[in-house]
């Protein structure tokens, strides 16, 4: 079995007695732990994450088009292939793309019908699986995002 080397990895040699160490293995551990619980939620309906963030954006900004620049912006993964994305979500019929009048270097993105109808079909799924995510008491869920939020101010 090959094991992946991961930052946290590299960066806990030498270091694992280390309280910052502990954490960022303690973060990294949660956020894949997570992160494969999304991916195969989202395997049913044939999207990334990534995909679906880019739905969810355009849905919350309807009926306005978003240029890629604006996605980005507005993306949780900064470092996503936005175009790139918003490519295969186009030949998935999920959303629209548009050149600018008044630019054509900008692309102008918008959901479909069948984009929304795809969202609508999630969203209804989605209390039954964010129930996994339901384990701590709500004062330390508060606590924990709290903390989290600190975390990522540093």
């Amino acid at each position: 079995m090959k094991r992946e080397v991961t930052p946290t990895h590299v960066a806990v040699i030498g270091y694992a007695d280390l309280l910052p160490s502990k954490v960022l293995e303690a973060l990294e551990i949660a956020h894949n732990w997570q992160a494969n619980l999304l991916d195969n939620f989202f395997k049913q309906y044939k999207l990334s994450r990534q995909q679906y963030n880019i739905l969810s954006i355009l849905h919350n900004h309807q009926p306005t088009a978003l240029s890629i620049n604006d996605i980005k912006q507005n993306m949780i993964d900064e470092m996503s292939n936005v175009s790139r994305l918003v490519d295969k979500l186009y030949k998935k019929s999920l959303v629209l793309r548009n050149e600018y009048d008044k630019d054509r270097r900008v692309t102008l993105v918008m959901l479909t019908t069948e984009g929304e109808a795809l969202l609508t079909q999630i969203t209804e799924k989605l209390p039954a699986f964010l129930e996994q995510f339901n384990n701590l008491p709500e004062a330390e869920a508060r606590q924990l995002i709290a903390l989290l939020q600190q975390f990522k101010q540093v």
